[in-house]
C-alpha cells in the first residue's frame, strides 16, 4: 500500500479524512501529511490503514472495503481461532 492507495482506500469506504485517520490512530495532521508526501508512509501506517478498513467495514456492514489480503488475512485468523476453540 503507498500513500495515494490509502486516500484511494479511504474514499471506497466512503469516510473522511478525519474518520480514517481517527482509525488509524492518527491527529489529522499527520493523516494529511502521509496522503500529500511530506511524511514518509511507513510500515506502521500501513498496518493501521488495514485495521482501519478492517473497523470501518464492520461499522458500515460492507465487505467490499476488505481489500484481499486482508481477506486472506482473517481467514487466516478465523481458522487460529476456531482452531483454539476446538481445542478448549
Amino acid at each position: 500500500m503507498r500513500s495515494m492507495e490509502l486516500e484511494e482506500y479511504r474514499q471506497i469506504a466512503g469516510v473522511t479524512q478525519e474518520v480514517m485517520a481517527a482509525h488509524m490512530g492518527l491527529p489529522i495532521r499527520t493523516y494529511e501529511n502521509i496522503v500529500s508526501g511530506r511524511v514518509e508512509f511507513r510500515p506502521v501506517h500501513e498496518m493501521a490503514a488495514r485495521w482501519a478498513l478492517m473497523q470501518i467495514a464492520i461499522e458500515k456492514g460492507d465487505d467490499r472495503i476488505i481489500t484481499t489480503d486482508i481477506s486472506n488475512l482473517i481467514e487466516e485468523a478465523a481458522k487460529l481461532v476456531a482452531k483454539k476453540k476446538g481445542g478448549q
